[in-house]
């Protein structure tokens, strides 16, 4: 699944609103944790994601082989 929201509707509260509903439908289904990945220059959404009380889990590299071979983040929460 990728989730994410076009720039110029960012800080609106859409993301809050897309991972709240996720985080709910995981728990309904009994899920206990949530692993995802983001690109390492992704600033805005690894806060984002630390906000929400993610933890980053390990880099990798050459995560986005189809991006130039760019790292990704790897974090996770409890639920």
């Amino acid at each position: 699944m990728t989730l994410g929201v076009i720039h110029g509707y960012q800080s609106q509260g859409f993301g809050s609103q897309m991972l709240s509903f996720v985080e709910n439908m995981a728990r309904s289904e009994r899920i206990e944790w949530i692993y995802l990945h983001v690109q390492l220059r992704n600033v805005v959404a690894s806060r984002f994601y630390l906000k929400w009380n993610y933890r980053v889990v390990k880099i990798e590299k050459d995560y986005y082989k189809k991006l130039d071979g760019q790292s990704a983040i790897v974090l996770c929460k409890y639920l």
